[in-house]
C-alpha cells in the first residue's frame, strides 16, 4: 500500500493537506464530514445512510486494497477521494472514483487535486481507465469532472432508487488514466508532484 502526503494552497488560498485515510486517527473528523453531506448524496456515493456504517465500509475497502484519501484544512476534513476496484475479472483494468468535497470548496481546484492523486495510485496499480457515476442533479460534480475532460458515456435509466422510492437516472463518465495524468503533468497550476512513500 502506497502512502500519499501532499500540502497545497488552493485557488481560494486555503492551505490543504492531502493524505491517506487512517481509520483510527481520522475516523472522528471524517464522520463529522459525512454527517454534513446531503443525505441523497451520502447514500448514492457510499451506499449507506449512517456515517458509522460508511466508516465500517471504508475499513473493509482498505483491507481489500482500495485507496481512500482525505483533504484536511485546519484539521477539518473538507474532501474525500475513493478509488475502488471492480470485483469482476474482466473489469480489472478499470477503477471507479468517488469524489466528494465540502460545498465551500467547489471551484477551488480541490477536486482536481484529489483526482490527480487517485490517478497516480491507479496507474501504479496498472489500471487504464476510470469511471465516475453521478446523479443528474449533481451539477457541481459534473462541471468539475467535465473540466478534466471526462466524457459522459452512458445513462442508466432509473438505476438509483432513493429512500422515498423515487427512481433516478445515473450518469456514467469515463476517461483514460494516461490522458488524465498527461494533462496533470502539463498543468503548471499543480503545485507539487504526489509525494509517494512505500510502506
Amino acid at each position: 500500500m502506497k502512502n500519499i502526503f501532499k500540502i497545497i494552497t488552493l485557488e481560494n488560498q486555503s492551505r490543504i493537506e492531502i493524505k491517506n485515510y487512517r481509520d483510527q486517527q481520522d475516523r472522528k473528523e471524517l464522520a463529522a464530514f459525512l454527517s454534513n453531506q446531503n443525505l441523497y448524496e451520502r447514500i448514492f456515493f457510499w451506499m449507506h445512510r449512517e456515517p458509522e456504517d460508511i466508516l465500517n465500509e471504508f475499513r473493509q475497502l482498505l483491507e481489500k486494497g482500495n485507496y481512500i484519501i482525505v483533504a484536511f484544512c485546519r484539521d477539518k476534513v473538507v474532501g474525500i477521494g475513493l478509488s475502488k476496484k471492480y470485483d469482476e475479472y474482466y473489469f480489472r483494468h478499470i477503477e471507479r472514483f468517488y469524489i466528494c468535497i465540502d460545498k465551500s470548496f467547489w471551484g477551488t481546484g480541490l477536486t482536481r487535486e484529489l483526482i490527480s492523486e487517485l490517478v497516480y495510485l491507479s496507474m501504479e496499480d496498472g489500471k487504464e481507465r476510470v469511471v465516475v457515476e453521478l446523479l443528474p442533479e449533481m451539477k457541481e460534480h459534473k462541471k468539475e469532472i467535465e473540466e478534466l475532460d471526462f466524457e459522459q458515456i452512458a445513462v442508466l435509466p432509473e438505476f438509483f432508487m432513493d429512500e422515498k422510492g423515487t427512481k433516478r437516472d445515473i450518469l456514467v463518465f469515463a476517461n483514460h488514466l494516461g490522458n488524465l495524468w498527461k494533462s496533470f503533468e502539463e498543468n503548471i497550476d499543480l503545485q507539487f508532484r504526489p509525494h509517494i512513500m512505500e510502506d
